[in-house]
Parts: C-alpha cells; sequence; structure tokens
C-alpha cells in the first residue's frame, strides 16, 4: 500500500479525442515491502471509471507511474492520472429527426457511339460504319440518400422505382434536368427506437448525361414504298444486313454521308413527378 500520496497539480490538454483532464500525484511506497509497478499505481481513492472531482462527466482512462529515484529502494514515484470526457452525440428521441445521410459516387459503362461530339457520324474514310460500332467508357454521378421516416409503403416503392423524373429537380444540392434522373434504388426496412417505430429509407438515384430516352439508328431489311414494305435489294439480291433508313421509312442512298443517317428516339421509362417523395434539395 502507498504510505502517502501528494496531489503535485491538474490541468487540461487538448487531443485529438478530446481534452484531456490530468492530475499529477507524488506516491510514497512502504520501504522494501511494497511491489512494482501494482502499488505504485495506487493512488487512494483514485481507480479507472472513477469521477474527476471537478470536471462533471471526466472519467479516470489510465494511471501511469513513473520512478523519481532510487535512494530509498523505489519509494517515490510520479503518478500521472488521465481522465476523459466520452465524446458522443445522443440520437433524437424521435428517429425521423435523425440527420439524412447523403453519398455520391459515380457508375461506369460502356455505350455505342455513332456521332463525335459535334454530332458527325464515326466511320471510316469510305463512309461506312464501324462494324462492330465503336465502344467508350462512360460516367454517370449517383445519389444515394438514408434516411428515418414515419412510414413505408412498399407500393409507392414499386410505383417510383426505375422511373424518370418529369420535370428539372434539385437533390442534395445538384440540379437534375428532365428525364435526366433515374430512381434506381427505394427501399426501406423498420427501426424502433424511444418508444417509436419508424422506417429507414434508401434511395439512389442515378444521373444521365443527357436522358434516359433511346436513341437508335434507323435501319432495316426492309423500306416503305406506296404504304407497302419492300426489300432493299443491292446488287439484284435482298439484303441481308440492315441499311439505313432515311427517318420517314424510305431508303437512304447507299452513298449517304455518315451526317445524314437518321436515329429514332424512343421513350421507355415511366416518369413521374418526385415532388410527393420530399427528397433533400441541400446537403
Amino acid at each position: 500500500m502507498a504510505d502517502a500520496a501528494t496531489e503535485l497539480q491538474r490541468y487540461s490538454t487538448a487531443r485529438a479525442t478530446g481534452v484531456t483532464e490530468v492530475r499529477v500525484f507524488l506516491v510514497t511506497l512502504d520501504a522494501g515491502t511494497d511491489d512494482w509497478p501494482s502499488n505504485a499505481r495506487t493512488v487512494p481513492g483514485v481507480s479507472l471509471g472513477d469521477a474527476h472531482p471537478e470536471v462533471a462527466g471526466a472519467k479516470c482512462v489510465s494511471i501511469d507511474a513513473r520512478p523519481v529515484d532510487f535512494k530509498n529502494i523505489r519509494r517515490r514515484y510520479t503518478v500521472t492520472v488521465e481522465y476523459q470526457t466520452p465524446q458522443y452525440v445522443t440520437p433524437a428521441a424521435d428517429p425521423v429527426n435523425d440527420p439524412v445521410q447523403i453519398s455520391f459516387g459515380n457508375r461506369t459503362f460502356t455505350r455505342v457511339v455513332l456521332e463525335d461530339r459535334d454530332g458527325s457520324g464515326i466511320g471510316n474514310s469510305v463512309g461506312d460504319s464501324y462494324d462492330p460500332p465503336y465502344e467508350i467508357e462512360m460516367y454517370d454521378i449517383v445519389i444515394q440518400i438514408t434516411r428515418n421516416e414515419a412510414t413505408m409503403s412498399a407500393s409507392t416503392m414499386r410505383e417510383y422505382l426505375g422511373t424518370t423524373n418529369n420535370a428539372g429537380i434539385t437533390v442534395a444540392g445538384f440540379s437534375i434536368g428532365t428525364r435526366r434522373g433515374l430512381l434506381t434504388a427505394f427501399a426501406g426496412q423498420s427501426l424502433y427506437r424511444n418508444g417509436f417505430t419508424r422506417y429507414t429509407i434508401n434511395y439512389e438515384i442515378q444521373i444521365a448525361s443527357e436522358n434516359w430516352d433511346v436513341r437508335l439508328k434507323d435501319e432495316g431489311l426492309r423500306y416503305l414504298s406506296g404504304g407497302k414494305k419492300k426489300p432493299i435489294m443491292r446488287g439484284g439480291a435482298a439484303v441481308t444486313t440492315p441499311e439505313r433508313l432515311d427517318g420517314a421509312g424510305g431508303e437512304l442512298a447507299e452513298n449517304a454521308g455518315l451526317d445524314e443517317t437518321e436515329f429514332n428516339t424512343f421513350r421507355i421509362r415511366g416518369e413521374k413527378s418526385w415532388a410527393a417523395l420530399s427528397l433533400p434539395s441541400t446537403l
């Protein structure tokens, strides 16, 4: 046991984990009877987990002893006692008041390109398209949102999942043009806390560089003539690979330039107003 423990000083020090309260003692042990290090670390009235005598909430987290001298069979030691206040945020009573979690990412994919950035057709020096067509790597922004909500509806998820926005909208500070957003994930699970039954809902939105319409080259094995479909002929025989059409069902001249290629646009994805989802407009 320690014969005596004299408190020498108290001070505070700032660290990455927060403010640490420090108390320094001079401990004198019984000569020749006490063992190092266990008894050297014994300060009367101080144990790990004890509260600081002055700073509310601070608890003892470490006790460290260092010898002062060896003249009296290791009898005197300085003992440093550290206290810290637990760093935590008390959750809101109702989970719906928890902060919304927002993250940004990207999705990589490949896409066939038939035109360059200026709208000119991509092909060889003869004026033919490449076969197979050229593909490039594309990148879409993805926004993920997680928040607690008061209700959860499978029918609402089914109604919105896989839809595009039918009007411009700002989500998490990102402006999304009409039909550029696609709701690729809409899921949830129940949460019970503090007597409240709530639901953690996850949203994921993929933002296209243009929109989610499908644009395909106008081509085929037949063309329209007098309201009837006729085979496209080359060298007196019907073609077996698709030839370009003029955008109105007619046959495009065989020697037409790549810039004369026509495309058909199809709107396949469903459209919804996302206003009812009340997605966060800011970060």
